[in-house]
């Protein structure tokens, strides 16, 4: 009898201090999840204005000014490179890391071909290049697997289901952009030109931007927002860099094709089967069939 009173004190102390606990969890838990919406809410207003200064740019370099329109893209990446460094949250730093990839894209595309005098396939070669080298610095930078960044080689059959795509893809493109596309610039018809050119197109066009738009830019994203959303902030950014070609149908098509490509990531997680399917598209479009018709 004396053994039960003396315990009943001391379990009605453990019972306050667990729930003391319980409510300082709940507490910080709340603090986390204020903090995480006002994370959310600051990046939502850095995002809007991206998406500003990203569209106005681009209206400025195709109709306007191109120095204006590039020196705005430069502003652009400078302040996301030093805005990703001050940022201590990891997600939010690599998602405007992998932001600050775009208006380089823009640059190197528009400044190469106005001193490098080559076919235009060629020169992709040289646009991507330091493109792809600036996406390996910022994985290794970041200690990204390969398999964080989309790149993956399981469920080969889906993926070559998915890359045949590239060929619907490509005549509908071409279609829509034929007047653009046939004074593209003289191709070499021999079996090892058009080789050349599709692995140029493959390689420097199709995994190149499939790596930063689904692998990276996807992935960072939806980390921090829902697929849905972005999905169309993506689809949206890479209907953006294509309009250069100045086409309104071209850019709903893009947009469209944007948003298949981020629903296939999504399920599987890898790049393989839409790099394939975009760089078959752009071999459909600028070498098979300028050289058909």
């Amino acid at each position: 009898m004396q053994d039960t009173i003396s315990t009943n004190p001391e379990r009605k102390k453990n019972e306050q201090n667990e729930s003391e606990k319980s409510e300082k969890i709940l507490t910080d838990n709340e603090h986390e999840r204020e903090e995480s919406e006002g994370i959310k809410n600051k990046e939502l207003i850095l995002l809007f204005l991206y998406f500003i200064a990203m569209g106005a740019a681009e209206i400025i370099l195709v109709y306007y000014s191109l120095g204006i329109g590039l020196f705005i893209h430069a502003l652009i990446m400078v302040f996301l490179i030093i805005l990703s460094s001050n940022i201590k949250e990891k997600n939010s730093s690599l998602f405007f890391q992998t932001l600050a990839l775009l208006p380089l894209l823009r640059i190197l595309s528009v400044s190469i071909p106005l001193i490098v005098f080559l076919n235009p396939i060629y020169r992709f070669l040289l646009i991507y290049s330091p493109l792809l080298l600036a996406a390996f610095i910022f994985i290794r930078n970041n200690k990204l697997r390969a398999e964080d960044v989309g790149i993956s080689f399981k469920d080969i059959k889906l993926h070559m289901i998915i890359a045949l795509s590239g060929i619907i893809f490509g005549i509908i493109e071409y279609s829509i952009l034929k007047e653009q596309i046939t004074p593209f610039g003289a191709l070499d018809p021999s079996f090892s030109g058009i080789l050349t050119y599709a692995l140029i197109l493959l390689f420097f066009t199709g995994f190149t931007e499939e790596l930063i738009f689904r692998g990276m830019l996807l992935t960072n994203t939806a980390k921090i927002f829902s697929a849905n959303k972005s999905i169309i902030f993506v689809s949206i950014l890479f209907m953006f860099m294509h309009i250069g070609w100045n086409s309104l149908t071209d850019l709903l098509f893009v947009f469209l094709v944007s948003l298949f490509y981020c629903y296939v990531f999504l399920k599987t997680r890898s790049i393989l089967g839409i790099t394939i399917s975009h760089g078959v598209t752009n071999i459909v479009e600028f070498v098979i069939l300028p050289l058909m018709l």
